[in-house]
């Protein structure tokens, strides 16, 4: 029989029993928040409303059952458990595809080795969260306490009005401001530390590359070194990843080479 055990380590919700007639009631007065939930997504109701049902029927429960959960509004609940279905049947889907080359495209929206490489849906949930928090951690050291915690609480799916709430601000509006402010200084770190390592990487190679080639050969070399460090240990530091950004981009050429060259070959 199927359980999950709540944050707190308490009651658990057997997501497997019939619904109480409370559930059902809450079930049938909220229903339109699937379809309201699917529009604003932009996902087709027919194709996703069977995936989306599972994550709102989730959320009856645990609303009823838990009754710490009863401090938010059943919406925020439901349209969590609603996004945590929809990215878990996207990660299912995701596995399935299988990269064969650098650049030969691999699925019907042109997808290739590269594009695919950064995709989240590859890895496990938690592992996905630890090669992402590698990547990301050392930007935080620019927030502020305050921005750290309301970045941290919208992330978790929390609306302004309960952030400012949980963490004594005057109005959903300062909750908000203080997010932008903290989105902005992460963007301003974001770019500074890109600017160094192109600057490295480009005196390393000894040219200057475009810039629409190195941002995508950044994003994969510090996607690169994060899994090296969650799988064996070593993530070498930031004063590795110039050679390995410039590996990457000479493969990249390479790659982008071979690929005309055959092509070329090909038309003669």
């Amino acid at each position: 029989m199927e359980h999950t055990q709540n944050q707190a380590g308490g009651k658990r919700v057997n997501h497997k029993a019939p619904l109480t007639p409370e559930q059902q009631e809450l079930a049938a007065r909220y229903h339109q928040t699937i379809y309201s939930y699917l529009r604003d997504k932009n996902l087709n109701a027919s194709e996703w409303y069977d995936v989306a049902v599972f994550g709102y029927l989730r959320a009856v429960r645990r609303y009823v059952e838990l009754p710490e959960l009863q401090k938010y509004s059943f919406t925020t609940i439901a349209r969590r458990a609603m996004d945590s279905e929809i990215g878990n049947e996207r990660r299912k889907a995701k596995r399935r595809i299988q990269p064969l080359s650098l650049d030969a495209e691999n699925t019907e929206d042109g997808l290739n080795f590269y594009n695919m490489i950064g995709s989240k849906e590859f890895l496990p949930f938690k592992q996905e969260d630890d090669v992402v928090a590698a990547q990301y951690l050392p930007l935080l050291d620019v927030l502020t306490e305050q921005q750290l915690s309301v970045l941290t609480m919208k992330a978790q799916g929390y609306t302004y009005r309960e952030i400012s709430e949980a963490l004594n601000l005057n109005t959903p509006q300062a909750a908000a401001s203080t997010a932008e402010r903290g989105r902005r200084a992460i963007k301003r770190a974001e770019d500074k530390r890109s600017n160094a390592l192109k600057a490295s990487t480009d005196k390393e190679l000894g040219w200057c590359t475009p810039i629409d080639l190195f941002m995508e050969c950044e994003a994969y070399a510090r996607r690169k070194q994060a899994l090296g460090k969650l799988l064996t240990g070593e993530g070498y530091g930031e004063s590795y990843l110039p050679s390995l950004t410039a590996d990457v981009i000479r493969e990249r050429a390479f790659s982008r080479y071979t690929v005309k060259r055959y092509e070329l070959e090909a038309a003669i």
